[in-house]
This record gives C-alpha cells, sequence and structure tokens, in this order.
C-alpha cells in the first residue's frame, strides 16, 4: 500500500518508519556533526552566526538536523523500493532538495507543501517588522523594571567574584532549582564574593518588577544584567536579525545534492530569534561589567551548549581571557540532543567553556565525543544529592503508586499523559494510583487543556520538587528527562514513553541494563510494563536497589563541600562550612 510521508519538523513521521529513522538519525550524528563545523569554519570569528539555530545542532529548536534525517530516510526508503505515494513538508528549501534528488535519481513521487505559498512569504516578510519591536520593548521595560529596583541592591565587592549562571521562572526565584547545597558549603567570606547572574524564563510582563524585588532581597547574591545593559545593546542585539542576511554559506553536500539552502531559509526564519536575542545580551552583559572594572576569577556557565551559553561564553572568553571558565553539566547526555556535545570547533571559536564539569563519572568520555581533547572532570551533581540521602519515605503498601514525570516539551507530555489515559481502559485498576507531576513552566490549566477529554480521576496532580515523591512510588513513567536515571538510581524502575513522530531523546544511558527500565511505544506497551513491575518479587526488587546503588556511584557525584570549592577553585577548610 501506499504511503504519505510526513518529513514536516513537528509533523507525524508514520510510526511503523519511526524506528528505522531514529537508527539513522544516531548513525548520522557525527557526519552531520562534521558537516556544521564545516559550514561554520568561514564563520568562526561571526558571533550572529553561533547564536543562529544552524550552529547550534539544537534538535529541540532548530529542525536542520530533522530535515538532514528525513532526507536520509527519503534516500534509503528509495533504495529499498519503499512505495512513496506523496510527501509532505514545511520548507521550501526541503522541496527543492527532494525534487533535484528526485531529477537525479530518475523518481518521481509528488511533493506536497503543507500550507499557502503566498501567504508563507507574506509572514516570512512581515512577522519581523512585529516581533522585533515587540521583544525590544520588553527588553526596555525589563531594563526599566531593573533600574527602579536597583536601590534594592547588596553593595558588588571590589574583589575578585566568582559569577554563576542560573535560569529563573515562577516558583524558582530566589529559591534554587540548579546548584543545591552550593550555597550551603560556602562559609560567610566565600559567599560574599559569589554572585549568581540570573535569566528570565517564562516570567510574565507584570511580574518583572517583584522578581527584581525578590532577587535584589534574597539570600543569596544575585548580580543582575539589566544594571549593566545599555540601550544600544539592546539594539545590537534585536538587530541580529538584519545581520544575518550578511552570513555566507559555503556549499554543503550531502547524498550529491547541496542542501545549504536550508541553512539559509532556517537563518532567515526568525526561528529561535529570541534566544539569540539573550545570547548576544549575554555577550553585551559581560563586555559591561569588564568596562566598570568589576574583577571576576571564574564563571559557571549552566552548560547546556545553546545558543544563550555561546553568548555568556563567547562574552568571558573573549573580555575576560584570564578568567576560569566552567562550564557545569548538571545532567545527563542525550545522544541525539545534539548540542549537548561539544564541538572542536566550538573550542577553537571561543563559544563554550575551557573546561567542563560532569556530575558523575560515567558521562566523562561522552562528553568528549566530538572533542576528544577537551577537558572534563567530576563535580557534584547538585540538583541530585538526595539519591544519596536515607529517605524515610517507602511506597504505601495500600496502592501501588505511578509517578508520572512530564518533560518541559508539553507536545511530549501530553501524549505521556494520552497513552497513560488509554491504559485505565484495559489496566487492572485495583489500588493503583497516578502522581501528575508537570514541569515547573506548565500550569495546571495548560495541563488540563492538553488532555482531550475528561480528567481521569487517578490521576492526581502533585506539586513541590519530583524528589519529593520518587521514592514513595512504586514505579516511574517519563519521557526526555534526567529523572528517568534520578530514578532508576534509587533501585525504581521507569518507563520511558519514545517519541512516535520524530527524534527519540532517550535520557538513559545505554549501559544501563533495561531490567530496570523499559522502553514503550503504545499504551500496550505501557500497559504490560506496569503489570511487570507490579509483580516484582522481593528478590527483582533488591537486585533492582543494588543495580541502583551502582548507577548512583557512576552518575551521581554525592555533593560535598571538597567538591563545591574543587568547581569554584576555592582553596580552604573542606571540612566545615562555617556559618
Amino acid at each position: 500500500m501506499d504511503k504519505v510521508l510526513d518529513l514536516r519538523f513537528k509533523g507525524q513521521i508514520d510510526p511503523k518508519l519511526n524506528p528505522l529513522f531514529n537508527k539513522i538519525a544516531n548513525d548520522v550524528r557525527s557526519n552531520f556533526n562534521d558537516l556544521v563545523s564545516k559550514i561554520s569554519e568561514p564563520n568562526k570569528t561571526c558571533i550572529d552566526w553561533w547564536v543562529g539555530g544552524p550552529a547550534s545542532r539544537n534538535t529541540l529548536v532548530s529542525p536542520f538536523f530533522h530535515y538532514y534525517c528525513a532526507f536520509h530516510l527519503v534516500d534509503e526508503l528509495c533504495r529499498k523500493n519503499y512505495d512513496i505515494s506523496e510527501i509532505i513538508v514545511e520548507s521550501f528549501a526541503l522541496e527543492k532538495i527532494l525534487k533535484q534528488y528526485f531529477r537525479v535519481n530518475g523518481k518521481s513521487i509528488q511533493i506536497k507543501y503543507k500550507g499557502k505559498r503566498l501567504n508563507s512569504h507574506f509572514k516570512q516578510f512581515i512577522i519581523p517588522f512585529v516581533k522585533i519591536p515587540l521583544l525590544l520593548f520588553r527588553r526596555i521595560y525589563q531594563c526599566l523594571c531593573a533600574k527602579k529596583t536597583k536601590y534594592l541592591q547588596r553593595p558588588i565587592s571590589d574583589k575578585n567574584l566568582t559569577l554563576i549562571d542560573v535560569f529563573v521562572f515562577p516558583g524558582y526565584i530566589s529559591k534554587d532549582r540548579y546548584y543545591n547545597g552550593l550555597w550551603d558549603n560556602l562559609n560567610s567570606k566565600e559567599r560574599e564574593t559569589t554572585f549568581f547572574v540570573p535569566t528570565f524564563v517564562g516570567i510574565p510582563r507584570k511580574k518583572i518588577l517583584s522578581t527584581y524585588e525578590e532577587l535584589r532581597t534574597a539570600d543569596r547574591n544575585f548580580l543582575i544584567k539589566d544594571d549593566y545593559l545599555k540601550i544600544r545593546d539592546l539594539l545590537f542585539a534585536t538587530g541580529h536579525y538584519f545581520r544575518l542576511f550578511k552570513i555566507k554559506i559555503s556549499q554543503a553536500i550531502v547524498l550529491g545534492i547541496d542542501i545549504s539552502s536550508l541553512v539559509s531559509d532556517e537563518l532567515r526564519s526568525m526561528r529561535g530569534y529570541s534566544g539569540a536575542v539573550d545570547a548576544l545580551l549575554n555577550y553585551c552583559f559581560v563586555k559591561r561589567i569588564k568596562q566598570r572594572k568589576i574583577n571576576v576569577r571564574l564563571i559557571v556557565n549552566w552548560f547546556e551548549n545553546q545558543v544563550v551559553d555561546k553568548g555568556w561564553n563567547a562574552g568571558f572568553r573573549k573580555f575576560y581571557p584570564e578568567s576560569q571558565l566552567v562550564g557545569y553539566r548538571g545532567f545527563v547526555n542525550i545522544p541525539l540532543w545534539l548540542n549537548l556535545y561539544p564541538s572542536k570547533i566550538e573550542n577553537d571559536s571561543m563559544v563554550i567553556p575551557t573546561k567542563i564539569a560532569v556530575m558523575g563519572k560515567g558521562l566523562v568520555e561522552s562528553t568528549k565525543e566530538f572533542a576528544p581533547s577537551q577537558k572534563v572532570e567530576v563535580s557534584p551533581a547538585f540538583r541530585f544529592q538526595h539519591v544519596w540521602n536515607e529517605s524515610a519515605a517507602k511506597p504505601d503498601t495500600s496502592y501501588f503508586t505511578i509517578f508520572v514525570a512530564l518533560s518541559i516539551m508539553s507536545k511530549e507530555s501530553f501524549n505521556i499523559l494520552k497513552l497513560v489515559k488509554e491504559c485505565l481502559k484495559t489496566t487492572d485498576l485495583n489500588n493503583l494510583r497516578f502522581w501528575i507531576k508537570p514541569h515547573p513552566t506548565m500550569s495546571e490549566e495548560t495541563l488540563k487543556k492538553g488532555l482531550s477529554g475528561k480528567w481521569p480521576e487517578e490521576f492526581i496532580l502533585i506539586e513541590g520538587p519530583s524528589s519529593d515523591y520518587i521514592s514513595s512510588s512504586d514505579i516511574m513513567i517519563s519521557g526526555m528527562s534526567s529523572i528517568c536515571l534520578e530514578t532508576i538510581a534509587l533501585g525504581i524502575p521507569v518507563i520511558v514513553v519514545e517519541n512516535l513522530q520524530g527524534l527519540s531523546f532517550n535520557s538513559i544511558p545505554e549501559e544501563i541494563p533495561q531490567d530496570l527500565w523499559r522502553p514503550c511505544r503504545t499504551y500496550d506497551d505501557i500497559e504490560n510494563a506496569i503489570e511487570y513491575y507490579r509483580n516484582r518479587s522481593d528478590g527483582e526488587i533488591n537486585g533492582h536497589k543494588e543495580i541502583g546503588l551502582q548507577i548512583r556511584e557512576d552518575y551521581f557525584e554525592p555533593v560535598t563541600r571538597e567538591g563545591v570549592l574543587k568547581l569554584l577553585d576555592i582553596e580552604g577548610d573542606t571540612t566545615i562550612a562555617e556559618s
């Protein structure tokens, strides 16, 4: 039977073809990395290039890798004479590339562009002139709010400072979500010169003023970027879109076809524009504090190697070349989230830290996959210190509790809930309950709207840190999240719901035996996994806890004062933190 092939970035690849698509993605990771490095070579010194989508290799935001894999999928299917009746695309560039490929290879397959061409061209022309002023006005307003609250700012020491990159969002403004235990392991003298530098995520406009008030009066020290930025910095950052047209893209030959038009189209699409603006403001912030003669001895970047990180790192490596720059990786590696793996050209172009700190010895070698000479060391697993705490919490034996931890990606979260909801129709619900934990950035209203139909009474929404619930659960269901490995480290089984419509972002290292976790694609898979783990023997449960202990030792470095001082390169008494 003829098949329709949906190749849109957020489309729905046939579930039967999805395993092949992901196999291709894993097979071509290295080649894609080499291609991006080649394209980046002529633009090594261009900050606008590095904060753009194609250079980022961020497969969650940039469609470049998806289209690259989609092209290889078409090639694979054509060589196997797979019947394709129609291909659906959303990219003019991909449409032209496929047409050229079919001409060269003597194929005749209909390609359908999903959308109105004239409307798409009109949007591409008009959106920049709407989006750019709106973002500029928001950033101006943010600076005005910072100025209005500056009287609350505690004095900045003239000594050598330690600056720590952090994100703040509703529920986690003055409350720490990223470096739990770091501040507690510093004495008063060390705290005096340690400042967290916040980036806002999801803060509503009406909450910006109160957010600055909370940050400036918090127990921890915060250094506010907007105190140093000038109006010309805002204009420079928001003008990023127009400078992209000056960037020249070299040829990129793949399967005999030049696919460089995919790069050009994405650069000018406004995709990821707000992230690029944040990145450039990071760069400008570093320039301004250097001009203000603020002394900085060490910088910690929350290192996901996204574009905001590249702006931050490029700034410090240029304006503070003598200072130490550490990229702290407080989560596990995910093979198809390619930006997590630094590349040699990124290091040569000085857009990544000189040293990367990972949260467990089992993550050292995989982090260096594309940059073998990259310096990588082990540091405390700040967000996961609870895995080493002896918890008194145990599962309630009167229930079989399933903890459903949702990710930051709303589409994935809704798919997980949909599949679990389907299980309710056929699973024995006797003594079964589901704790639903949305990501902190997702509201309860958004979550319930995303699940069609009536909200099941078995679904109990919970609040607070996930660590408060993991030990009290019998098993966990999740998707793309470090919480999967965190849960396994406690000997608790995990059901990983794979993405059936595109790239699969499995966060569990391949070295971990599947005895303690199961990948699932359908609600039948989930139902079978629930029943399997529901009927574990005491011997199996104890065996899983032993596996968990080994995982803790390999992937979750305990949080100690010694580890904190090593990360921050502080010489001091490692036995006790003074109050």
